[in-house]
């Protein structure tokens, strides 16, 4: 048997893979450390933007807000 660079081989040696098989079903431990680092920069922006649209209602008094002159 010739030796052959795996370069040159014809067939794949593993299947390939797709954007969900290799982020969304991973079971490596760093694409889930990845995972967990997006999906807490994401919750986290999310509540930055709830706070800033909450912050000013609170600030205000509510005798200003009903106003009627």
């Amino acid at each position: 048997m010739a030796y052959v660079a795996i370069a040159d081989r014809d067939h794949a040696l593993h299947d390939p893979q797709t954007f969900i098989t290799k982020y969304i079903w991973s079971q490596d431990h760093k694409v889930i450390a990845i995972q967990y680092a997006i999906t807490a920069i994401g919750i986290g922006l999310v509540a930055l933007g709830m706070s800033v649209l909450i912050a000013p209602a609170i600030g205000v008094p509510p005798f200003l807000l009903h106003h009627r002159p």
